[in-house]
């Protein structure tokens, strides 16, 4: 058995806030046998396991007392028992075989039970659900490129800020297939806040602007195409 199952009302545990006790007590869940054993002519049962004070405290990272007053505390409200021998210590969690049941406590189940399993029986599958969003991950990569509409950029354009021109946007990419170089687009507005928004902040600062006064608008001296290669140079 690799694992053990805390329930999230360990949360409620009145040790939980401890942090000494807590850390034994965790520490004891995971050191106890997930079957019988043997040690030096004794049955070690399930859930019990041979240690000393001095061998807890170098695995937990606390003093002797300290693990001293966790254990008086574990034993006061009867999660362990202690049997000590002349040379070693069986320390017993009680209760042991509910932290490795698979389902969730019955409702039928009596009042002293449940104090038990409500600290133990449901796995926090962080693994799993890790697993499940590195599948969405891949489906979202995986999306079919749909070109955005004018209103797309125009609303996208305005949030950011910026003076990129929507419809020049949409025109511009239509033409050429949506492709971004030699690359079909997969991510349109990293296309705005990248290409783009560089290109208005190059003319704003930078780029002479020549009137013509028979049509009354503004040209610019660049090629689009041009320019972007030298931007997704950069």
């Amino acid at each position: 058995m690799e694992y053990i199952k805390l329930n999230r009302k360990i949360m409620e545990w009145e040790w939980y806030g401890n942090i000494n006790t807590c850390r034994l007590f965790i520490h004891m869940l995971l050191r106890a046998n997930w079957k019988d054993g043997r040690f030096e002519g004794k049955v070690i049962p399930r859930g019990s396991f041979v240690s000393s004070l001095p061998k807890l405290a170098e695995e937990t990272a606390l003093t002797i007392r300290e693990v001293r007053t966790a254990i008086s505390h574990l034993k006061l409200t009867g999660e362990v028992t202690c049997k000590t021998y002349p040379k070693y210590t069986v320390f017993t969690v009680k209760n042991y075989c509910e932290y490795q049941q698979s389902d969730m406590q019955n409702d039928s189940q009596t009042t002293d039970k449940r104090h038990s399993n409500d600290i133990l029986t449901t796995t926090i599958e962080e693994k799993k659900e890790g697993k499940n969003n590195k599948k969405e991950d891949t489906n979202v990569s995986k999306k079919k490129f749909v070109p955005p509409t004018v209103e797309e950029v125009r609303a996208y354009c305005q949030e950011r800020g910026n003076r990129v021109d929507p419809q020049a946007f949409v025109d511009y990419y239509t033409s050429n297939g949506w492709m971004v170089g030699k690359n079909h687009m997969k991510d349109w507005k990293a296309a705005v806040r990248g290409t783009w928004e560089k290109i208005s902040k190059r003319e704003k600062e930078s780029e002479r602007k020549k009137f013509d006064a028979n049509k009354g608008i503004m040209q610019r001296d660049y090629d689009m195409a041009e320019y972007e290669k030298s931007i997704l140079a950069n």
